[in-house]
């Protein structure tokens, strides 16, 4: 696991279920944001018991509780430098994308109008993981996607020549694409001269399967009206 990571962080080999199911057992109970917050910091930097080593999992178990749906109650505007804290000290793709989805994304669902400005911020910001969180952060909005902040969150980063700035592009398009490939096309080929290879390649790959899962639900829909 540590290999597949490239982590420098040790692992100890818990697959995801067994961890949830530890996690569940042994967590002690969350009532407020101030215990939330300490929980996650505890088991981020591995303050567990007066331990000061830290594995992935217990990162991994964290950052999942800092976005539980259990804990959305005690989620606010505020809670979105928590998720930058933990996206710039994490450094690496499998918690920035967790916390973009999951902990952005859902700050910016439910406070449009305290996130949306952070956001642009962050597509600009001098840490990399925080622009990739920015762009990635509207992955699961489909038909509710804010395409004017997906656009101003991707421009600045165009040129930019980071792979994981590059693939978290074409991942934001392609994703897109599955309710508006039409869009995607055209924004890649409206971009052709500043979209790296790679940006471009990952926002077309799904389109010939987006236009057929199209098409079928139209024709599905057309049948029922009669």
């Amino acid at each position: 696991m540590r290999a597949y990571m490239k982590s420098e962080l040790p692992f100890l080999g818990i697959a995801a279920t067994a961890r949830r199911r530890v996690a569940r057992a042994l967590l002690p109970p969350i009532e407020s944001q101030e215990q939330l917050y300490a929980v996650v910091r505890g088991l981020w930097h591995g303050r567990t018991k007066g331990r000061v080593r830290v594995y992935r999992e217990e990162r991994y178990v964290a950052m999942e509780l800092l976005t539980h749906a259990r804990f959305r109650h005690l989620r606010d505007p505020a809670t979105l430098e928590l998720c930058a804290e933990l996206i710039v000290d994490g450094a690496w793709w499998d918690f920035v994308d967790h916390l973009a989805k999951h902990g952005v994304g859902e700050l910016l669902k439910r406070f449009p109008e305290e996130i949306h400005g952070e956001v642009l911020r962050w597509s600009r910001d001098s840490d990399k993981w925080k622009r990739r969180a920015a762009i990635l952060c509207q992955l699961d909005r489909k038909q509710s996607t804010d395409l004017a902040l997906l656009d101003a969150v991707i421009a600045p980063n165009l040129s930019h020549e980071d792979f994981f700035i590059r693939k978290a592009i074409g991942w934001a398009l392609r994703q897109y694409g599955w309710v508006d490939p039409d869009y995607v096309e055209r924004y890649v080929a409206l971009h052709a001269d500043a979209l790296s290879p790679l940006s471009a390649r990952e926002a077309l790959k799904s389109l010939g399967s987006a236009r057929a899962k199209l098409d079928k639900q139209a024709t599905q829909r057309r049948s029922g009206q009669r």
